[in-house]
């Protein structure tokens, strides 16, 4: 077992009690396997000195050595998450890990998550054990409960560390990342689609009910729901989600644009006890979705939950906001964008996107070129690392933009 420490917050960048410079000028040192991982994998923001001076080789390098000695088989980790509040995740890695090759990830939200428990997510990932007896894949479960819920902003900031330490340690394809949740799991996954879903292919839903998180005062938005594919399944035998009930819900996003694929089990009841049933159109949606390229930016967020869209890593909020919208896209040579709630905003292009390369942005029906390119800027590069959780250093386009 092993525990990944709290990270101390200072303002502008991030220390780590215990670990020193190794020498260098201001206090800049090499970068660590441990103080790399801290950083990386630990639910503060920041970066460090050491991080901010080491080359793309060092960060190769250190993250080639945590991958090699890392342990295969079924393991469990306890993390600490943006709270402060200890959790197990547990996973099972392929029996023979290549590391010249990248794996798909499927991510497990357990249900249950009423009581006060830190470690439901110990094995929770056996629930889909059957994919993994069918191709090689990572299975990892975080653990939430009724302090911290899936829904909650640490329950999805766990989500996203647990998928950071994943692909610290091991060989994770990016384009292969994927959410599943069962029951308040599921809840879990809508949730998520609705907030973060710029690392997932995809997400499976099963025996949950996604208008639920409306009562419980989180706002769903269709132009987030619709980015990635949602597969829902339900049992017609549930008596905690009434088929009839999830039925109209999912009418009523379909209605708002959002595509849902769907499957109901007549005769069974709530929970995944049909899962074998469910194995072979599991395994085919992980052939068949992959990461889509986005070339354009449709988010709507609450300032309560962290903005992770493509194209945007960081955002200014207007003092006060409850809330920001942001919508853009590119045409010929020009990106239009227009917000709401927002001050600045931070985002990113890939090297080979041929409208950026000589942007001019029409923002809010003003054009400007009062933004700086800041392409060769580390610190935005480490930020883009996270965001994206996988601890590879991007080479692209960065863009910082008044509002």
């Amino acid at each position: 077992m092993v525990r990944i420490g709290r990270l101390l917050l200072l303002p502008g960048v991030v220390l780590w009690a215990g670990v020193g410079s190794c020498g260098r000028p201001g206090g800049e040192g090499h970068v660590t396997a441990a103080s790399f991982e801290r950083w990386f994998v630990g639910a503060a923001g920041g970066s460090s000195p050491e991080l901010l001076h080491a080359t793309v080789s060092e960060i190769g390098s250190t993250v080639d050595t945590i991958r090699r000695k890392s342990p295969s088989g079924r393991l469990r980790v306890i993390l600490n998450d943006t709270a402060g509040h200890d959790y197990t995740i547990g996973y099972r890695t392929p029996a023979f890990i290549r590391y010249d090759t990248a794996y798909p990830c499927v991510i497990y939200l357990h249900g249950g998550t009423g009581s006060m428990r830190t470690d439901k997510g110990d094995s929770a990932f056996l629930m889909l054990d059957m994919l993994g007896d069918s191709m090689e894949i990572f299975l990892v479960s975080p653990s939430a409960n009724r302090q911290t819920p899936w829904w909650s902003p640490a329950g999805l900031s766990r989500i996203l560390q647990t998928l950071r330490y994943m692909t610290l340690h091991y060989p994770i394809k990016r384009e292969k990342v994927f959410l599943v949740g069962v029951s308040d799991g599921a809840t879990g996954c809508w949730a998520a689609a609705n907030t973060i879903a710029a690392p997932f292919a995809g997400f499976v839903a099963v025996s949950g009910f996604g208008g639920m998180l409306r009562e419980i005062g989180l706002e769903l938005y269709p132009e987030n729901l619709m980015q990635r594919p949602i597969y829902n399944v339900n049992a017609g035998n549930d008596r905690l989600y009434p088929i009839a009930a999830v039925n109209r819900f999912l009418d009523a996003m379909e209605r708002a644009g959002v595509g849902v694929g769907r499957m109901v089990y007549p005769d069974e009841e709530h929970g995944f006890d049909y899962r074998l049933k469910e194995a072979g159109t599991l395994c085919a949606l992980i052939r068949q979705w992959s990461l889509p390229r986005i070339d354009n930016v449709r988010w709507t967020a609450s300032a309560l939950y962290p903005i992770n869209v493509d194209h945007c890593i960081a955002a200014e909020w207007v003092e006060n906001a409850i809330s920001c919208s942001i919508h853009g896209f590119c045409r010929n040579d020009t990106f239009f964008i227009r917000t709401t709630g927002l001050n600045r905003l931070q985002m990113y292009f890939d090297a080979d996107d041929q409208c950026m390369q000589k942007a001019v942005f029409t923002v809010n029906d003003h054009k400007s070129r009062r933004y700086t390119t800041i392409s060769s800027n580390r610190e935005m590069k480490l930020i883009l690392m996270k965001q994206r959780c996988f601890p590879l250093i991007a080479d692209g386009l960065f863009f910082s933009i008044p509002l």
